[in-house]
């Protein structure tokens, strides 16, 4: 019952996290952040790469830390 509730928990954050992210992303387009949308794109691929480069350290068998 603790690993459900905590699932649930963890799901509900990730949601909140994506409402904050995407909609202050889409309320600084409408109130006139243009240049933003053409930034994006870069951005995106930016992070892709690094999601590449992550996941190919990870399936050679490399571990991947994170320090506070």
């Amino acid at each position: 019952m603790q690993a459900l509730a905590r699932a649930l928990l963890i799901g509900a954050l990730t949601t909140a996290g994506f409402l904050v992210v995407f909609g202050s992303l889409g309320t600084a387009v409408t109130l006139g952040l243009h240049w933003l949308t053409r930034a994006v794109p870069w951005l995106v691929l930016a992070i892709g790469a690094v999601l590449i480069l992550t996941g190919v350290a990870v399936l050679t068998g490399r571990r991947i830390r994170f320090r506070p």
